[in-house]
């Protein structure tokens, strides 16, 4: 696979998320990803992918990752990328807020014949909990 190929998955990876679509998004899983930034409890492989991507889709419903910035080298893919959504279900056991909340975060993938291996995520989770305590994001 070339670098712009493995672009091309990590652009579908977030397409698969804004469509909300798990079917796309197992396309372009390993069976076995690993997630570096996996939340305490979260299942290994796919099934972990598809606990945290429910999570998210029931708290922030028609939420959109906007890609700023990709840069690859080899069978790395990095985005920069921002979240923008509002709190209309439980996140994390906090109630529904109504609160449009937005963040910025670096995601780190690797590609593999065409699969996404691994993930790593960094995130400004205190820019996100500050909007989404306050609402002023």
């Amino acid at each position: 696979m070339t670098i712009e190929d493995s672009k091309v998955v990590v652009r579908r990876y977030f397409e698969s998320w804004n469509a909300n679509d798990l079917e796309m998004l197992d396309s372009i899983l390993s069976p076995d990803v690993v997630d570096h930034t996996a939340n305490p409890g979260q299942p290994a492989g796919r099934e972990g992918f598809h606990e945290f991507y429910r999570a998210w889709h029931t708290a922030f419903p028609g939420f959109r990752a906007d890609i700023e910035d990709m840069v690859a080298e080899g069978n790395r893919v990095a985005t920069r990328w921002t979240f923008h959504g509002r709190h209309l279900g439980v996140y994390n056991g906090s109630a529904p807020t109504g609160r449009d909340v937005s963040f910025t975060a670096v995601s780190i993938e690797y590609v593999t014949d065409g699969l996404i291996t691994d993930e790593w995520f960094i995130g400004d989770t205190h820019e996100f909990m500050r909007t989404l305590t306050r609402g002023d994001g």
